[in-house]
């Protein structure tokens, strides 16, 4: 339960004198929301006056009427002594509470509530009263809760990751990033949010731009997904670097802008070129092993011929020395 104390500086009444029955029917007119309520009493007879809203919020029946007994039977176990010691300090005392507690409905159902209350005295000093509003926040701390564990979880994914990851605004400027991704560019955490991403990665040592403005991928345009590689990425220590980046646009409500993914790719693109050589040099050889083989191919035919025509000669030699004997 969070409690914010009880506060002991006096309020006059919004309605400006002693209430009546009709000044806290204006007061329970104003409500514009089916999980506010708010309530009137009246500290010298007891007189309560509760707004419909009031009933829909502890779940309890319009017909059985305001019952300051009944509210109190539904706090929770765990919250009850400290609402009840708040609420009696300020009846006491005077002066305002603000207090957030949680109540079990009869249906068995656990709901958060906001209690607001003060403590006025009637104009010439004779008869007090308090009066109040109760907000049902159980939605709203339920989806706080939500969006803090999704903050949660994305810082989470953000530092286990070993990729640089970023936001761009429409601008190109740097929105939020990881640790992977200072520790690409490269440059202290104060001198990245809010500047151009363009500015940090695209100057040489001396500051001259690598390439203009315009021919920037990191403008946060939206241009749907874009994968590629950057080639003129220089991060704050001037060790150029080759980085592969996806780029995905993001349109949330009247944002746009971009996230960006980055990975060191200088060794894996080094490695790349390397392999490719090699290739042509196991290309070239191979070539150069075709056209050998070609030529001793052929060699070796007109050797064979020579041979062939060197033991036809001799045969018919043979022959004719035959025919003379």
């Amino acid at each position: 339960m969070q409690s914010h104390g009880v506060s002991t500086e006096p309020r006059s009444s919004a309605l400006g004198g002693a209430p009546d029955i009709v000044d806290a029917q204006l007061l329970l007119a104003a409500e514009h929301t089916s999980l506010s309520g708010s309530w009137w009493l009246n500290l010298e007879n007891g007189e309560t006056v509760w707004s419909p809203e009031m009933y829909e919020i502890f779940g309890l029946d319009p017909a059985s009427g305001p019952s300051r007994e009944g509210v109190e039977r539904l706090r929770h176990p765990d919250d009850a002594a400290s609402v009840t010691a708040v609420i009696e300090a300020t009846m006491t005392s005077g002066g305002s509470f603000s207090i957030a507690y949680r109540v079990i409905r009869p249906s068995g159902e656990v709901r958060l509530l906001d209690a607001r209350g003060w403590v006025e005295s009637r104009a010439n000093g004779h008869g007090r009263y308090a009066r109040g509003t109760v907000h049902d926040i159980t939605n709203a701390a339920l989806l706080a809760r939500g969006r803090r564990l999704a903050d949660e979880q994305r810082e989470l994914i953000l530092r286990a990751t070993g990729d640089g990851i970023c936001g761009l605004d429409a601008l190109g400027r740097v929105t939020f990033f990881n640790p992977a991704f200072q520790q690409l560019v490269r440059r202290p955490a104060a001198g990245i949010c809010n500047e151009l991403l363009h500015d940090l990665v695209h100057r040489d040592p001396s500051g001259r731009e690598l390439h203009p403005p315009a021919d920037c991928p990191y403008s946060g345009e939206d241009h749907g997904r874009v994968s590629d590689i950057d080639a003129d990425f220089c991060p704050g220590d001037g060790a150029p670097l080759e980085v592969s980046y996806v780029r995905v646009g993001v349109h949330e409500g009247d944002f746009a802008g971009a996230v960006l993914s980055l990975r060191d790719a200088t060794e894996q693109r080094a490695a790349a070129r390397r392999l490719h050589s090699s290739l042509e040099q196991i290309r070239s050889l191979s070539t150069q092993r075709g056209h050998l083989l070609s030529q001793l191919a052929a060699a070796e035919e007109r050797e064979r011929l020579r041979i062939a025509a060197d033991i036809h000669d001799d045969s018919i030699q043979t022959l004719r020395a035959l025919e003379l004997m």
